[in-house]
Formats: C-alpha cells, structure tokens, sequence
C-alpha cells in the first residue's frame, strides 16, 4: 500500500519543548552565574561600557556642541568633522577586524588602542584644541573614529578567547545590557556637571552653552572612562596571551 510506504510524521510536542526550553535556559543562567562571579567576565563588559559611552558621547550627544562652542569652529566644519568621524569608524572596523585576526596577543592591541585613545581625547580639551587647525582636529577625529569602529570586532576576539564558542551571544549580551547602563547613567550626570560648573544661568526657553572649562571638564569625564577600560585589561587576566590551553570560564 502506498500509505505504508510513506513513513509517518511524528507529532510536535509542544509541552516538550517547553520543558527542553525551561532546562536550557537554567543552564544558560547557572553558567552566566557562575562567570559574573570571577573578575575576567567582567574585563569585556568594562572595556565595552567605556568605548560604548565615549563613542555615543562624543559622535552624538555632546560632539557637536563641544566642536562649535567648545573649540571654536563653525557649525558646518563641526558638523563635517563628525561625519569624518563617522567615516572612519566604517574603515577602522574593516582594518582592525583583519588585524585582530592575525595578532595572538590581544591584550597588546588593547592597550594600544586605549592608551592611544586617551591621548587624542585630552588633545581635543579645548584648552589645547583652540590652537589647533581645522586639518588637525579632523585628523584627530578620524583616529578615534578608527579607534571606536575597531574596538568592537578587537572584542568580539576577547569574548572568544574568555568563552566557548557555544555562548558568545550570551557574553555579548552581557556586554551590551552593561555598556546600556553605564551609558544611560552617564549622559544626564555630564549634562548635570556641567550645568553645575558653569557659570551661566540657564533658562527653560533656550538651548544651554557652556563655557569652554566646562568642556574640559566633559573631556575629563571621557579621559576617565577611557583609563577605566584599562582596569578590563586587568581583570581579564591571562586570557589575552593568546595561549590555546587557557581555560575558558563556560
């Protein structure tokens, strides 16, 4: 009979999948647990909060402003040195990615590109900046744009290192919800220093401008969380070496 030869199709369980989905997803949270109480879990998620917050900090919320009334440019040439920086975090992913590939030692990438990132951030105080020329600021710019868009695949090779293949969503994730917090915190706590440092008074009706100490204060603030990358370096540990044998935390 041709109904006997047809094999049949088993029936979908859905209660079992339920059940199957309930005991992988305690899995996950034990595992995840399990990790956020050793200090290397928490390197990433540190590095990623620091380039997550100057990144937004300075390509979005506070850039501009700190271009025009900070150093002194038009909002025009402001404008254009954000989308050159923007520009180059397109290439500095593309460059950085191929790189991080074929450097074992991650840690000495990082360290690089942070430090390098703290020195340019202090170069764009305004204090310093003012006597800068426009090729200069941009050029500047565009390195830390290249910096920002290359630090994301640099890190995807550090969670790959700390964590099995299986979980690198669930340590991204992670990343990702800290850098969420930190940069939701952030941003009204400088807008708040800086209304507190400055000597305007401010009204309801218009747009604040602040002076240009009070954007060396916002320099500050991001110098701050560009060393606090550093301390990520730290926790991570010996995971960065590059050595195979490492044990992985899940």
């Amino acid at each position: 009979m041709l109904s006997e030869r047809i094999p049949r199709k088993e029936s979908f369980n859905i209660l079992s999948l339920r059940f199957d989905m309930i005991i992988f997803t305690k899995d996950i949270l034990k595992k995840v647990i399990f990790a956020l109480r050793r200090a290397p879990a928490w390197g990433p998620a540190l590095i990623f909060a620091a380039h997550f917050t100057i990144t937004t900090t300075l390509s979005s919320v506070w850039g501009i402003p700190l271009l025009r009334d900070g150093i002194g440019l038009s909002q025009a040439d402001a404008v254009n040195c954000i989308g050159a920086y923007f520009i180059s975090m397109v290439a500095g992913s593309l460059v950085f990615g191929i790189l991080s590939d074929q450097i074992h030692n991650t840690r000495i990438l990082l360290i690089w590109m942070m430090a390098t990132r703290s020195i340019l951030l202090l170069i764009l105080a305004p204090s310093l900046a003012y006597q800068l020329k426009l090729v200069h600021i941009v050029t500047v710019l565009c390195i830390l744009g290249a910096i920002a868009g290359g630090m994301v695949p640099v890190l995807l090779i550090c969670l790959k290192q700390i964590f099995d293949s299986r979980f690198i969503a669930t340590a991204s994730a992670i990343n990702a919800t800290v850098a969420g917090i930190m940069c939701s915190v952030t941003q009204p706590a400088i807008a708040y220093m800086l209304r507190f440092f400055s000597r305007n008074n401010f009204s309801a009706s218009i747009a604040p401008t602040f002076e240009l100490h009070s954007y060396d204060i916002l320099i500050m603030i991001l110098l701050a969380f560009s060393l606090f990358g550093f301390v990520g370096i730290k926790l991570i540990g010996g995971f960065l070496s590059g050595e195979e044998s490492q044990q992985k935390l899940f």
